[in-house]
């Protein structure tokens, strides 16, 4: 078992983190070193659910097996999740779900560019209209067209 990334979830307008734990990741593989490697290597894993961060961000793991070994892999990804049922709790989005915060306009431009990343990487410019794909934004996006 190994973390899917090296870093907590980031703001969605930042386009990669330039530095984890002080050592600067000058390209956006760098800082999912962890991820590439397993990959590179041809063994077969898969990322589950493993909670939240103290601020309430998604976090996962990554479960690695041997080569050519992929039962094994999707079975303890099944036995831990599970277990664990942390694929069963969302995060908040944007905040909004706090009892007594209004959204802002600052949660207004991140839903904007949620969406947008949505319907790019749901659509993909180009696809042809009959074979885009219904979005899986939330509802409390409110703009999404999905």
């Amino acid at each position: 078992m190994l973390p899917v990334t090296q870093v907590s979830p980031f703001d969605v307008t930042t386009p990669y983190p330039t530095q984890v734990a002080g050592t600067p990741m000058p390209t956006y593989l760098d800082w999912m070193r962890s991820c590439w490697y397993v990959t590179f290597m041809t063994n077969p894993a898969i990322s589950v659910p493993a909670g939240f961060t103290a601020a309430g961000l998604p976090i996962g793991i990554q479960i690695v097996g041997r080569h050519r070994d992929e039962w094994s892999v999707l079975q303890l990804a099944h036995a831990f999740e599970g277990t664990t049922h942390h694929s069963r709790r969302r995060p908040a989005l944007l905040g909004a779900s706090r009892p007594g915060r209004k959204r802002t306009k600052a949660d207004d431009a991140k839903a904007d560019v949620l969406e947008k990343r949505c319907l790019i990487n749901r659509a993909g410019p180009g696809w042809p209209r009959h074979r885009r794909t219904r979005c899986s934004c939330p509802p409390r996006t409110r703009r999404c067209r999905g």
